[in-house]
């Protein structure tokens, strides 16, 4: 092989070497940005845009769905479809928020948290022992405010405060659910008590 020939052979090696990096920073930048532009947009579609068919209200209130989900909702990827949903982001931009559980004891339940890349960092419910209830502490990385008396957990979301389009926000979804039993199996429907958001220092709800 002649100088020439191995020249132009190191040259093609190149530059098909800077394609496939390209391609692979390309596919690396995608996998890093997309959920947090599919959680802006759930937070937009959720408490902005009032004429989004998943509309739900304000931010920091947890909204829930009267009846079991179903195969054509689509607020989130494949919802179980046996489970009534409570939905909401957090902002935790101004400090930590009280998240009130009551007691559930009959029936399977979580309330999932997640961060603004769709991780699950934290649960709270059934599989964790907290089928007594409590009030639990969301708080934002970096958080050093004083805990207060009663609180049943403290737990730290990993992501930081950053703007998002729109108003700022530092959102974490959280998707309490709730498996029923089935219709046989209850002598009477009933709907369960709630979880409850609130600011830190705001007194509780009725």
């Amino acid at each position: 092989m002649d100088a020439q020939t191995l020249k132009q052979q190191i040259a093609t090696a190149h530059e098909k070497a800077r394609a496939d990096e390209g391609y692979w920073l390309g596919m690396a930048a995608f996998r890093y940005g997309f959920p947090l532009l599919e959680m802006h947009r759930s937070l937009w579609e959720w408490h902005v845009d009032t004429s989004a068919p998943t509309h739900l209200g304000a931010i920091n209130e947890i909204h829930h769905t009267p009846r079991r989900a179903e195969p054509g909702d689509t607020y989130f990827v494949t919802p179980i479809v046996d489970a009534p949903y409570s939905r909401t982001f957090v902002d935790l931009s101004g400090g930590a928020v009280v998240l009130a559980v009551p007691p559930v004891t009959d029936r399977y339940f979580t309330v999932q948290l997640l961060d603004m890349y769709t991780n699950s960092f934290a649960y709270v419910g059934t599989r964790m022992g907290d089928t007594t209830g409590g009030d639990f502490l969301p708080a934002g990385p970096g958080w050093r405010g004083t805990v207060p008396d009663g609180i049943t957990r403290v737990i730290t979301a990993p992501t930081p405060p950053r703007l998002p389009p729109g108003p700022r926000h530092d959102p974490r979804r959280r998707r309490p659910r709730r498996r029923r039993p089935a219709e046989a199996d209850r002598p009477a429907p009933r709907r369960p008590g709630h979880p409850q958001a609130r600011p830190l220092g705001q007194p509780a709800r009725p």
